[in-house]
């Protein structure tokens, strides 16, 4: 087995100038060295042209300001992952993302963590299901929309996948509200 990181499928990048090992190592270390990482943080670690992450960025101001800097921060974190590959098989798993936090009251602002991370802080989880559920919402108004346009044009075998679809999020609904009364 070995691991190493890479960019997820089909990731758009900003910029491509390091590898995806590179990218990975220097945000785990800022990690490590300011607990989580915030955007604006990798974007002050990056300004000096020696800097790791500095080849990541646009630098003209006249291209880019500072708020684009720091979407291209967050773009390269939630880029990355690390993979496990079987060398024999070639086959990968994912075994770490960063996720992101949101604000909350005893946590601050928002930020991103190493998954592994998350998954052993039970405030930092809960904020994670939380920000999780409000993106199954907004899946489950889309599946609705469907269903009824699908329903009102009698398109009956695309309804027959919304419905598919709709079944399968029921499952993502009843696990989450399940973790919701754990905690």
């Amino acid at each position: 087995m070995q691991r190493k990181w890479e960019f997820k499928k089909g990731a758009r990048r900003n910029k491509e100038s390091l590898p995806a090992e590179t990218v990975g190592k220097e945000l785990k270390r800022l990690e490590r060295v300011h607990g989580s990482l915030i955007p604006e943080d990798i974007v002050d670690e990056s300004r000096p042209e020696d800097a790791v992450l500095h080849p990541e960025f646009e630098w003209d101001d006249g291209v880019a300001g500072e708020s684009w800097r720091v979407h291209q921060a967050r773009n390269l974190i939630r880029i990355v992952q690390l993979v496990e590959e079987d060398l024999t098989t070639k086959a990968k798993d994912v075994v770490d993302v960063f996720l992101h936090v949101p604000v909350s009251q005893n946590l601050g602002r928002s930020h991103y963590k190493s998954g592994t991370e998350v998954i052993c802080n039970t405030d930092e989880l809960t904020l994670a299901f939380e920000e999780l559920q409000r993106h199954v919402r907004g899946v489950n108004r889309t599946i609705n929309i469907l269903k009824n346009l699908a329903q009102q044009h009698e398109e009956h075998d695309k309804l027959q996948l919304v419905i598919i679809a709709e079944q399968a999020f029921q499952t993502v609904n009843n696990a989450l509200e399940a973790y919701r009364h754990a905690h």
